[in-house]
C-alpha cells in the first residue's frame, strides 16, 4: 500500500456516464458510506501520522506492510497494526481531526445535508480512529454510531494504550445476516472498495481528490454534486 499523501488533481470521471445512470434506482434505497480519507477530505489520516514519524518508524511500517501482504491480512488488521506502530497521542489525534476539517473537499458538506434532507442515511468510514473523525462527522450530520473506524484507547495523560478493531460494515453484515440490513453504497478510494460485499453492496470511486489509482471495479464520480445527482436527482 502507498504511504504517500493523495493530491488533488484530475476531476474527470474514468467511467461512462451511462453506467452511472444505471445505478440510480439501486442508490436511492442504499445507506451511503462516505470515506473520510482522500474523499470527504484531502487528508489521508495514516499518511498524515506517518509523515510526522522518524525514519526508523517508517522502516518498521514498510516491514509491516511486507508481512501483511505475505500473510494476507485484512484491511482492518493492517490498519490496527500500523496504528500500534505509530502510537498516536490523544493530542495528535485531535490535531488530525482539525486537519480533516481544514481540508474538507469542496461540496462535501452541502452534499451531505442535501442527501440527509432527502431522507438518505449517511455513514462515514476512516482508517485512523473514531476520535479523529467526530468533528468531521458532526459537519456531515453523521452520528457517532455511523462512524466505521478503529477506536483508540489512551491513558489519563493522553498516551496511546491500544486500538480496538475497526467497526467495518462487512462485519456488521455478517453479524446481522446479509439479508437483514440495507444495501450500502461506498463512496471513496480503493480503501473503501476493499470493504464492499460485491454480492450486495455498491461502490463508487471518488476521483475528486485522488484522480486515478489504477483499474478497479465499479463506476466513478468526480464530485459530490455528482453523487447528489445520482442519488436524489
Amino acid at each position: 500500500m502507498d504511504f504517500a499523501e493523495p493530491t488533488r488533481s484530475g476531476l474527470q470521471p474514468d467511467s461512462p456516464r451511462g453506467g452511472l445512470t444505471s445505478l440510480r434506482g439501486r442508490l436511492r434505497d442504499a445507506v451511503i458510506v462516505l470515506q473520510a480519507d482522500g474523499a470527504v477530505t484531502g487528508i489521508h489520516g495514516l499518511s498524515w501520522l506517518i509523515g510526522r514519524r522518524d525514519e526508523a518508524t517508517q522502516r518498521r511500517l514498510t516491514e509491516l506492510q511486507l508481512v501483511a501482504m505475505a500473510e494476507g491480512w485484512s484491511p482492518a488488521e493492517f490498519d490496527g497494526a500500523r496504528l500500534g506502530v505509530l502510537r498516536p497521542r490523544r493530542a495528535e489525534v485531535n490535531a488530525l481531526g482539525r486537519a480533516y476539517l481544514a481540508a474538507v473537499t469542496p461540496g462535501a458538506v452541502d452534499a451531505a445535508h442535501r442527501l440527509r434532507t432527502a431522507g438518505v442515511a449517511l455513514e462515514l468510514s476512516g482508517e485512523v480512529g473514531v476520535e479523529a473523525m467526530l468533528g468531521l462527522a458532526d459537519e456531515l450530520g453523521v452520528t457517532p454510531d455511523g462512524i466505521h473506524a478503529p477506536r483508540l484507547r489512551f491513558d489519563a495523560l493522553g498516551a496511546f494504550v491500544g486500538v480496538e478493531a475497526s467497526r467495518r460494515a462487512p462485519s456488521i453484515a455478517n453479524e446481522a445476516g446479509p439479508l437483514n440490513r440495507p444495501r450500502r453504497a461506498f463512496v471513496g478510494t480503493r480503501a473503501s472498495e476493499l470493504l464492499v460485499d460485491p454480492e450486495r453492496d455498491l461502490f463508487l470511486r471518488f476521483t475528486g481528490v485522488v484522480a486515478h489509482e489504477g483499474p478497479g471495479r465499479g463506476e466513478s464520480i468526480a464530485s459530490f454534486a455528482d453523487l447528489v445527482s445520482l442519488v436524489v436527482g
